[in-house]
């Protein structure tokens, strides 16, 4: 467990990674949406009903290759590579297909905003991607119950994910973060100093967290496994043990 709180000062750029992997997180993620079959994506909205309150973005799907952009706008947009729920494809030739097809749903009650798998065995959308645009200030909650890669821009509300399998990049972040993986690797980039908590924790994964050089933080980091770096100097970042490989 890693909160960060606004209260003593820092002057510098502030990097801490904390790797249990040789490898580095990838610089980016992009996420294709074109479909394995040669078909065209499938593309679904939903807009806000309630356009000038707190929203929420509720994302609970086993498997997939996730991209979130914040924009500006009251409308929640999915790109994906699967068909979505109650379509009727027209396919060449007449064909019609008879097993059941994984599809998403996408639905919007009170502000809320969610995305999911629809169909008798939704596990079978592994090899699902989703391109996902969303008003700049709405909240995530993202669970993927076995993983999948997930990149997140510019999105400025609270971010809760749960991640199984799979790397984590989030560039762009304003509000709280508590983010937890259980194999994979975490890049959390702050475009301005946070005044929220933050919480990230990664079992066997390299973490890198980067705040903007007015951030005042407490920083607490605990590594089984790996070590815990910094490029702030020494007279900058004070520093104490507490045993155990932890650092506050």
């Amino acid at each position: 467990d890693r909160p960060l709180h606004p209260q003593s000062q820092i002057h510098s750029h502030m990097k801490i990674r904390i790797p249990t992997l040789r490898q580095a997180l990838a610089a980016g993620l992009a996420a294709s949406v074109a479909r394995a079959n040669g078909e065209e994506s499938v593309t679904a909205t939903a807009r806000l009903s309630a356009p000038d309150q707190p929203a929420t973005l509720v994302l609970d799907i086993p498997w997939a290759e996730i991209r979130i952009d914040g924009t500006d706008g009251d409308t929640v947009t999915v790109e994906s590579t699967l068909a979505q729920k109650d379509a009727k494809p027209t396919r060449p030739g007449g064909l019609r297909r008879l097993d059941d097809e994984v599809s998403f749903e996408l639905t919007e009650k009170n502000n809320v905003v969610s995305l999911r798998l629809a169909g008798d065995n939704p596990w079978a959308g592994h090899d699902a991607e989703f391109r996902v645009q969303v008003p700049r200030a709405m909240a995530l909650r993202i669970k993927t119950e076995m993983g999948g890669d997930l990149a997140v821009h510019d999105v400025h509300g609270d971010v809760e994910i749960n991640n199984m399998n799979g790397q984590v990049r989030l560039e762009g972040l304003v509000g709280s973060a508590v983010i937890s993986t259980m194999n994979g690797e975490v890049c959390a980039v702050y475009a301005k100093a946070p005044v929220k908590p933050i919480s990230i924790t990664s079992m066997n994964g390299e973490i890198d967290l980067r705040v903007p050089t007015d951030t005042k933080a407490n920083v607490r980091m605990n590594t089984h496994n790996g070590s815990i770096l910094t490029d702030f100097d020494e007279t900058v970042l004070k520093t104490k043990s507490e045993g155990a490989r932890g650092y506050s």
